[in-house]
């Protein structure tokens, strides 16, 4: 775990430095973030010490233009060496972050910039964090201490911690996280309600700073935990209509909104089949409500009598 930009908790990003190099100016695109530009700076800083100079000879480019390499995905980047110039280019923030991070790889055991030369894109769309953290600030299974989201059934965090932690899971190709137990309680099923949602709002503007987008553990039954329905079941037009208000409530306070995992017909956590459905009903209607935005469901299945 990472804590302090400053500090002690940097994983794989320790400082390393490594033998003096020549000055080195920055020059990005309009469009490149504040936060790629301060990881270059701290980056190239904790690898070589200070070494910034406006008028150096040698140039970092980030640029976030990729028409040359259009088969590489979003989130890909090529990296460039010329004589004067090392380039980092890709389609957006989040490839120019992978990019850098890459970089920073290569130079830490020992590559020099002339020997960097290459174009990635992910394989894997979906790269998904699954925490197991209790809304009363337990992990269940837990081996490390206590949740970093959550403390007394709310969200309660240290923002500069959390930062950092989605600098490293970016720094790594993660680009989901789901932040709550998929055992889910009548106290966090209410992460989807306009009463915790705002708090749920905040967390995700951090993470998505580097990339990372949220995803939520809803309960198949919430209808019913929450007290608005007798029936959880898939095939009812309350129960759908239900969940298409919620999810549109989630996207008014989170556009960019993962999707939600869910953990059905399984210990004791009611889903579908419980109701005299099969899975694909349970999955396919959360889907249609999520469809719409852009959202997808993780539906984690087990094989008790499907």
């Amino acid at each position: 775990m990472i804590m302090s930009t400053g500090g002690e908790y940097n994983a794989w990003l320790q400082p390393c430095r490594l033998d003096a190099l020549c000055k080195l100016c920055l020059v990005c695109d309009d469009n490149v973030s504040e936060v790629v530009k301060q990881e270059c700076i701290e980056g190239f800083t904790r690898i070589y010490g200070d070494v910034w100079d406006d008028e150096a000879k040698f140039t970092i480019s980030i640029s976030l233009n990729l028409i040359t390499h259009s088969a590489l995905s979003q989130e890909g980047f090529c990296l460039e060496y010329t004589k004067t110039c090392f380039k980092i280019r890709a389609h957006n923030n989040s490839g120019a972050l992978y990019g850098l991070f890459t970089l920073f790889r290569e130079l830490s055991v020992g590559k020099k910039f002339e020997d960097i030369s290459l174009a990635e894109s992910p394989v894997i769309r979906y790269r998904v964090i699954n925490h197991w953290d209790s809304i009363e600030g337990k992990i269940e299974r837990g081996y490390a201490g206590r949740s970093i989201f959550f403390n007394n059934n709310r969200l309660d965090y240290d923002p500069e911690r959390i930062r950092d932690y989605a600098r490293l899971l970016a720094s790594i190709g993660v680009n989901i996280i789901s932040i709550n137990n998929v055992n889910v309680t009548p106290i966090s099923a209410k992460l989807i309600t306009n009463e915790m949602l705002p708090d749920v709002k905040a967390l995700t503007d951090i993470f998505r700073e580097y990339g990372v987008r949220l995803a939520l553990a809803v309960h198949f039954e919430s209808p019913v935990m929450l007290g608005v329905s007798s029936t959880a079941d898939p095939l009812d037009e309350l129960v759908v209509k239900w969940w298409g208000e919620r999810v549109k409530e989630i996207y008014s306070y989170i556009p960019d909104f993962a999707g939600f995992i869910v953990k059905a017909d399984s210990e004791f956590n009611n889903g579908p089949q419980a109701l005299g459905r099969t899975q694909a009903d349970g999955a396919n209607m959360l889907a249609r409500a999520l469809s719409e935005y852009g959202g997808i469901v993780f539906w984690r299945c087990f094989i008790y009598n499907c």
